[in-house]
C-alpha cells in the first residue's frame, strides 16, 4: 500500500507553441492525494495488480488506474526495472480539466466546445527503473505510452490519440 501528496501540472496559453491553446483558460497547478494497492501472485512480488485512485480540489475531480505488471529483478528493497500495463478511468471533472472546452472557451478560441462525461480515459504501457542513491535517495527515470480513448481522442485539445512521457526524478525515501 502506498499513499503520497502530488502536484499535477498547469496548463498555460503559451504551452502551445502554434497558438492551438489561445483563448483556452489557464489551468492552476493542483495537489492531489493518491492510494496504490498491489496484489502479487507470488511471495517476491514479480508479477503483480493494483490499482492506483487520485483525488483532489473540486477543480481535479478524480481518476483511477487499474494495473498488472512484472518485475524483472528479485530485489525487494523497491529496486530495480518493472514494466505494465494500466488502463484509466476518470470522472468528468477530471477529464474536462485536461481536455474540455467551455462554451466561454469555445468562443474565445474558435475550437468547438467539448464537455466529457466520466469513464474510460486511456489504456497504455510504462516501464520504470529506480536505482538506489546512497541510503535515502532513488533515482527514478521511465518511458510511458498511452492511447486516448474515443472520447478523448475527440477533442480538439488532444493533438494526437496518444501520448509519450519520458520521466526523470530524484526521490527520497524515509
Amino acid at each position: 500500500m502506498q499513499i503520497d501528496l502530488g502536484l499535477d501540472g498547469e496548463r498555460e496559453e503559451s504551452d502551445s507553441e502554434d497558438g492551438r491553446l489561445d483563448g483556452i483558460d489557464d489551468r492552476d497547478d493542483e495537489f492531489a492525494v493518491t492510494g496504490e494497492v498491489r496484489y502479487a501472485f507470488d511471495g517476491e512480488w514479480r508479477n503483480y495488480v493494483g490499482t492506483r485512485v487520485s483525488g483532489g480540489g473540486s477543480d481535479f475531480g478524480a481518476v483511477g488506474f487499474l494495473f498488472a505488471g512484472h518485475r524483472f529483478s528479485d530485489r525487494q528493497d523497491g529496486g530495480g526495472t518493472e514494466a505494465f500495463l494500466f488502463s484509466t478511468f476518470a470522472d468528468g471533472t477530471n477529464l474536462n480539466r485536461d481536455f474540455g472546452i467551455s462554451p466561454s472557451e469555445s468562443i474565445a478560441s474558435g475550437l468547438a466546445a467539448t464537455d466529457l462525461d466520466g469513464g474510460y480515459r486511456s489504456s497504455g504501457v510504462r516501464l520504470v527503473d529506480r536505482q538506489f542513491i546512497g541510503r535515502h535517495f532513488q533515482l527514478v527515470s521511465g518511458f510511458e505510452f498511452q492511447y486516448f480513448g474515443s472520447d478523448v481522442k475527440d477533442s480538439p485539445i488532444a493533438r494526437e490519440d496518444f501520448a509519450l512521457e519520458l520521466e526523470l526524478g530524484v526521490v527520497f525515501h524515509f
